[in-house]
């Protein structure tokens, strides 16, 4: 090769090479500039498409009544009050459908039977309340236990108050195959499920959990949307301190005859 034809190689190789670097990566795809999708990325946008359908969420309309929308939370199908209403329509429209929307949701709760504490028969019963109800706290224990009775008046007392979750128990002695399955790390026992999934096992909550501390502990675990001051006394006597004395004075009357 002569000098004449390594100098058109070099300068072919040169201009191809020394371009630049803003012309060359306009050249690059997003992979290559690292702006595509990651498979993570990818698989964790499938879930939320394969978990948005079943989702059910109430909204505020513009006239004050409900909606009741399918999917995820949008922005843009949240309605709201109408330009030409002045700042006491808008806060009474709003506060009305939140109203609506509250009650709507507290009858859909109480239709599946949230609101009271479920004594589960068997295994079969802990799998049908997980599928069917969005969020469960289910205690785990041995029936008569003093740790487990401490357990059942708190989640009692939470029940009443959280009707957004579903709260139940199931004796162990009645569940051989799930604590098969299940390691318990301690009883009483706390299985949390979200959307038919068993997600977290709370053990070894002991007697100086408070029903607020509790509270806290879940709502730590999305199982409850925990708000501070919360009254919980309606939940520990849902029937009112007077029907509790008069529970207590003809237990006393039968035990004295």
């Amino acid at each position: 090769m002569d000098n004449r034809s390594s100098n058109r190689v070099l300068s072919g190789y040169t201009m191809g090479q020394m371009r630049d670097p803003a012309t060359r990566e306009d050249t690059y795809t997003a992979e290559q500039r690292g702006e595509s999708t990651s498979r993570f990325e990818t698989r964790l946008d499938a879930d939320r498409a394969a978990d948005a359908p079943g989702e059910t969420w109430f909204a505020a309309a513009a006239d004050g009544g409900v909606n009741v929308h399918a999917g995820p939370v949008s922005a843009a199908r949240l309605e709201m009050p109408r330009d030409g209403d002045n700042e006491i329509d808008r806060l009474r429209k709003l506060r009305l459908a939140q109203m609506k929307a509250d009650a709507a949701a507290k009858k859909e709760y109480l239709r599946l039977g949230h609101g009271a504490y479920a004594k589960l028969e068997d295994e079969a019963g802990f799998l049908r309340a997980v599928a069917e109800h969005p969020r469960v706290v289910c205690h785990l224990c041995r029936a008569g236990s003093l740790d487990g009775q401490m357990m059942h008046t708190r989640l009692q007392a939470l029940c009443h108050v959280h009707l957004e979750t579903f709260f139940c128990w199931l004796d162990i002695d009645a569940a051989p195959t799930m604590l098969a399955m299940v390691a318990l790390d301690g009883l009483p026992a706390l299985l949390l499920a979200h959307r038919g999934k068993v997600v977290e096992q709370l053990a070894r909550i002991d007697r100086s959990f408070t029903v607020e501390s509790l509270a806290y502990e879940l709502g730590e675990h999305r199982a409850i949307n925990f708000e501070e001051g919360i009254d919980y006394s309606r939940g520990l006597y849902p029937k009112g301190c007077a029907a509790v004395r008069d529970e207590h004075n003809s237990d006393a009357s039968d035990e004295s005859d």
